[in-house]
């Protein structure tokens, strides 16, 4: 595989995802629909997206949530399609996320994810800290979610 193109998209091309992304796998059809809803309402809401297409398949995504006056940063969905799990590209959108939020000023980046090992392992990694874990709904206590948080580095205009 080649090394994905990895770039932020505008509010006016969450369509072109949708549009390239026309050959889904039958157990990811559904979790990719509720992804495109989701960046249309995160678009409108003022969050950006940042994509990852190998060629001109797309091959993940994340959305991020960039409060203004360097307010909290919330990653809302960080997703790789099964094909291209395991390749670097979950490291590769999350580092374009973190440098969009160190740019706007931002000290902690946060994200909620559901508590499945691989996911929780790849938080760690990028140097994450679990706040806490608690129950998604309240009729459902089966269902959990973690809250994670990570420090961000302030980048100096001098590139040290």
């Amino acid at each position: 595989m080649n090394l994905p193109d990895i770039r932020f998209i505008s509010k006016e091309q969450h369509e072109l995802l949708f549009e390239l992304d026309h050959r889904h796998e039958a157990l990811e059809e559904q979790v990719m629909q509720n992804s495109f809803s989701n960046i249309k309402a995160a678009l409108e809401l003022g969050a950006e997206v940042v994509a990852a297409f190998d060629n001109k398949n797309l091959a993940g995504h994340g959305v991020i949530s960039l409060e203004k006056n360097s307010g909290p940063v919330h990653i809302v969905e960080l997703y790789v399609k099964s094909d291209y799990r395991m390749s670097g590209i979950a490291k590769s959108l999350f580092l374009s996320m973190l440098d969009r939020a160190s740019a706007a000023g931002a000290d902690t980046i946060y994200a909620t994810v559901r508590p499945i090992d691989v996911i929780i392992a790849f938080y760690r990694s990028q140097g994450f800290q679990e706040i806490e874990t608690c129950q998604a709904h309240p009729d459902d206590p089966s269902e959990n979610l973690v809250y994670l948080r990570k420090k961000i580095k302030r980048r100096s205009g001098f590139g040290f």
